[in-house]
């Protein structure tokens, strides 16, 4: 669906950079920053800033990595802890996400997963709650989007 509205907005001339870049002068307080770093994702927070759903035009990228750090908190918190090297794994998923919107099992059998194991080692680290670590991340990171 970003991709349809990217090339209908495309259609129309109206390019991401260019509304991000009128919001930045407009209201200056509320763009935290300058340019779109993602062109698909960061129409994300647009649209979001434009529906009032938040209060500040930031970067797609940063709202994931501050609703990770909130995550992984809690987590952490909770009943164990991640290890290092599966607080590395969480992060590689994280920037998945921020890049790509979501994350699926066949996507950890691509770049850069597959140089580290791929699924077959994501489900060795994270034993049978490997599905779920999935699904709780595309929905923590992804909920306000």
């Amino acid at each position: 669906m970003i991709e349809e509205l990217h090339d209908a907005m495309q259609k129309q001339r109206l390019f991401a950079e260019k509304l991000w870049m009128a919001y930045s002068i407009r209201q200056p307080e509320k763009v935290r920053d300058k340019s779109v770093v993602n062109k698909l994702v960061d129409i994300v927070s647009l649209v979001r800033f434009q529906l009032q759903q938040t209060i500040e035009l930031s970067l797609f990228s940063d709202s994931v990595k501050i609703r990770f750090r909130d995550w992984i908190l809690a987590k952490n918190a909770g009943y164990g802890q991640f290890n290092e090297e599966q607080t590395e794994w969480l992060r590689m998923v994280r920037d998945h996400i921020a890049t790509s919107m979501s994350i699926t099992l066949d996507d950890l059998e691509y770049t850069p997963f597959d140089a580290k194991g791929g699924l077959g080692k994501f489900h060795k680290l994270f034993g049978n709650e490997y599905e779920n670590i999935l699904h709780e991340m595309n929905y923590a990171l992804l909920q306000a989007a």
